[in-house]
C-alpha cells in the first residue's frame, strides 16, 4: 500500500470554521473599554494565507457598525468573531449561526434582555449535541452579580458571570481547551471504528487468495495505539460506558456549574 501523501497543496479549500465568538456590550466600540478582552482577539487568521492583522478600538467600532464577521485568533484556535451593541441584532446572529459552537459574551444589563430568550428558544446551541449536557458557554462580565442574581439563576446550568476580565478570559480558555480534548476523543473513537471496519475488510481481502499481511498489521498497530489513549477515558461522565468495547463486538452496526 502507497504511504499517504500529507503534504497539503496550498490551494486547499479549507471547511469553514465551527467556532464563533459573539461579544454584546452597550461599549463595547469605545477606547479604553474591555481592554483585556479587545487584546485576546487581537489578531486574525487567514488558515491558507497566515496573514496577521491588530484590532483596534477603531476596528470594533467598525465591526459594530458593519455587523461584519471577522477571523481571530483565541487561545491559539481559530474562531470567527462578531460584535453588537443591540441584542435584538445580536438575536439575530445566533440563528444565523445554529451550526456553528458558540462562545457568548455580554454584559449583565444586555444580558438580562437575551440570555434568558435564548435559553429559552435556542436551547440547542448550548448544550452538547450527544450527551445533552450543558455547555456553560454563555459569559456574563458585569460589575455587581448580586444586581443580576435573579435571572442569572434561573441560566445557572448555561451562563457564567464574572466581575474581572482577567478571571473570564482564563475561564473561557479553559473551557475551550476542554471542548477541544471532547471532540478529540470523538474524533479517536470514530476512527477507531473505522479501522476495526477496515479490518474486517481486509480479512474478505485475504479469503480471495490476496495478501495484506503489511496492510493487517497496520491497522491493528493503529487500534492499539487509539485504544491505549481511550481507555483511560472511559470513566469520564461525557463518554458513554462500554462504547469502545460494544464498538468492538457490534462494528458493523450503528451505533452543573452555578453561577460564579
Amino acid at each position: 500500500m502507497a504511504e499517504a501523501n500529507m503534504e497539503i497543496p496550498l490551494d486547499h479549500d479549507y471547511p469553514s470554521l465551527d467556532h464563533i465568538i459573539i461579544w454584546l456590550d452597550l461599549h463595547i466600540g469605545k477606547p479604553g473599554v474591555c481592554q483585556q478582552l479587545k487584546k485576546a482577539f487581537a489578531s486574525h487568521l487567514d488558515p491558507r494565507y497566515q496573514t496577521y492583522t491588530r484590532l483596534t478600538d477603531q476596528d470594533f467600532d467598525n465591526l459594530l457598525r458593519t455587523g461584519d464577521i471577522v477571523p481571530v485568533h483565541f487561545a491559539g484556535i481559530p474562531f470567527h468573531l462578531l460584535a453588537f451593541d443591540n441584542p435584538y441584532k445580536c438575536y439575530e446572529a445566533f440563528e444565523r449561526h445554529r451550526d456553528k459552537h458558540i462562545y457568548f459574551i455580554t454584559s449583565g444589563s444586555m444580558g438580562e434582555q437575551i440570555v434568558p430568550v435564548l435559553v429559552e428558544h435556542h436551547r440547542e446551541l448550548f448544550v452538547d449535541p450527544i450527551t445533552q449536557n450543558p455547555y456553560h458557554s454563555i459569559y456574563i462580565f458585569c460589575g455587581n452579580i448580586g444586581y443580576h442574581y435573579n435571572w442569572l439563576y434561573d441560566v445557572r446550568d448555561y451562563a457564567q458571570a464574572f466581575t474581572h476580565e482577567a478571571d473570564l478570559l482564563a475561564r473561557m480558555t479553559r473551557d475551550v481547551a476542554d471542548y477541544c480534548v471532547e471532540q478529540g476523543e470523538r474524533h479517536l473513537r470514530n476512527a477507531l471504528l473505522r479501522y476495526q471496519w477496515s479490518k474486517k475488510v481486509f480479512e474478505q481481502y485475504k479469503k480471495l487468495g490476496e495478501n495484506c499481511t503489511k496492510e493487517m498489521r497496520n491497522v491493528e498497530e493503529r487500534t492499539a495505539q487509539i485504544k491505549s489513549i481511550l481507555t483511560p477515558q472511559i470513566s469520564n461522565p461525557h463518554v458513554i460506558e462500554n462504547n469502545l468495547i460494544d464498538n468492538e463486538v457490534n462494528d458493523g452496526e450503528q451505533p452543573s456549574q452555578v453561577v460564579n
